[in-house]
Parts: C-alpha cells; structure tokens; sequence
C-alpha cells in the first residue's frame, strides 16, 4: 500500500431555504496514489447497495492503477457510471472525488478509500 494521506477538502452541510435537515451534507476529498481498480469496485459496489438510499450523488476524477487515462466517475443515487479521461502524460496523478448525501460517515469514507489504494 503506498500509505498515502487521504486529505479532506471540504464538509458541507446543506441548509436548503425553509427546510432544514442537517443530516444532508458533502463531504470533498483530494489525494495522491492510484486506486487498485478491483478493490474500488467491490467497495464501491457495497456502498451503493448499503447506502444507496441516503446516498444522493458521488462524481470525481481518478487515478486507476495501469491505466494510463484520468477516469471519471459519477453516481445518482444507485446508477453508476465511468468513462476514460484524458492521459495523465508527465502529471502527477491524484484523485478527487465528492459524496453528497445523507447521514454521511466521514471516517468510514476515507479509511475505505484509503484501504483501495494500490
């Protein structure tokens, strides 16, 4: 594993005009290293199908291992979706990526993305 930092960006919580629901919030994410393309999917297969619900929108850009292109990623609710990027060339690689939804759990979240790098 290459140890590296998950560093949060950012933690928003939402205050849509008259209606208050502080259990909705996003939660932003930057870091370096490449992801092991099957452990990313098993997990995020897993956290769709168990937070699906409260789960509104994820989107970002990674760095998959062996692959030389950025993929792009985004998720509605439980539709799933990625595409190749452009080449990351002499760029250093990093990833980032946004959850949006609610009653989201910080730690979990970047212990499990940590735990999908290479």
């Amino acid at each position: 594993s290459s140890g590296g930092a998950v560093r949060t960006v950012a933690e928003h919580f939402f205050n849509a005009g008259h209606t208050h629901d502080d259990t909705v919030s996003s939660i932003a994410f930057e870091f370096n290293g490449s992801f092991d393309a099957e452990k990313l999917n098993a997990w995020l297969s897993v956290l769709l199908q168990t937070y699906g619900v409260d789960l509104f929108r994820m989107k970002g850009i990674l760095s998959i291992a062996g692959d030389d292109r950025r993929v792009i990623f985004q998720s509605v609710h439980m539709v799933f979706d990625s595409q190749p990027g452009d080449s990351w060339g002499n760029e250093p690689r990093n990833n980032r990526l946004v959850f949006i939804g609610r009653n989201l759990n910080h730690d979990y979240l970047q212990g499990a993305l940590r735990l999908c790098l290479v």
